[in-house]
């Protein structure tokens, strides 16, 4: 019983890792953004126009602590990226190329404050680009010290018409990566599924069932340093484990 219960607070404190940030809040334009969210941009049919393409993502970060905050910002590209995509960022005044994932520049936030220069570009040439999927985070973060922070996950969608396969290959999504402590799975649409871990070389090592909750946890530190593959209802993902 004791036992039991040292397993529940070692749980809840990691899906606490997971989903909450201590001083920063992000939201978009309509509305907050749940901590770890994830964001979902697609492409939309240009009546055959050729060109340049942009999915575009522009953000709120808001101090909520009762401190002053120097906040700098990340992207981080979960998959490789194809050579005619440009994924860029601006923020705090500053916009970079597609080779600086972290910004320079950095946003002072006094307490109770915003800022709302955030922007993120995911550009590419309708001509040759193969159109699919990309995983894309952003995480805000106080400079000082870099574990109190907020990411927002972004999937760009370059599919204009989704089919039902596609749109649960979207949902499912799997951070951070890589992981240290906990491995995150989010995008399960509140169900119970089979949720499995191989090795490379196909062998399982995990195999158990997913809680209906929205983001379900495996701890990391359960498995050796390397790559893994994660698989739910016959969709799999990258898994690295640091």
């Amino acid at each position: 019983m004791q036992n039991r219960k040292l397993y529940i607070l070692v749980f809840l404190f990691a899906a606490f890792q997971c989903l909450q940030a201590q001083s920063l809040r992000v939201k978009n334009f309509a509305n907050h953004l749940v901590i770890n969210d994830t964001v979902y941009i697609q492409s939309q049919p240009n009546g055959g126009w050729v060109g340049a393409e942009s999915l575009d993502i522009r953000l709120i970060v808001e101090n909520i602590s009762n401190k002053t905050i120097e906040v700098g910002a990340r992207k981080i590209e979960h998959e490789q990226l194809q050579k005619d995509v440009q994924h860029t960022i601006c923020f705090a005044g500053q916009c970079y190329d597609t080779n600086t994932f972290e910004s320079m520049f950095h946003a002072t936030m006094p307490a109770g404050t915003g800022d709302s220069s955030f922007t993120a570009h995911y550009m590419f040439d309708n001509q040759v680009h193969i159109r699919g999927i990309n995983h894309i985070a952003y995480e805000f973060y106080d400079v000082y010290n870099q574990s109190d922070s907020v990411v927002v996950n972004v999937v760009y969608n370059t599919v204009v018409a989704l089919g039902m396969n596609d749109y649960q290959q979207t949902l499912l999504n799997v951070f951070p990566i890589p992981a240290k402590e906990q491995i995150c799975v989010s995008g399960l649409a509140n169900t119970k599924a089979k949720i499995l871990l191989y090795n490379l070389e196909g062998k399982q090592l995990y195999n158990s069932t997913t809680n209906g909750d929205a983001i379900y946890i495996i701890p990391a530190t359960d498995f050796a340093k390397g790559m893994y593959l994660l698989e739910v209802g016959g969709i799999r993902r990258k898994v690295v484990v640091e």
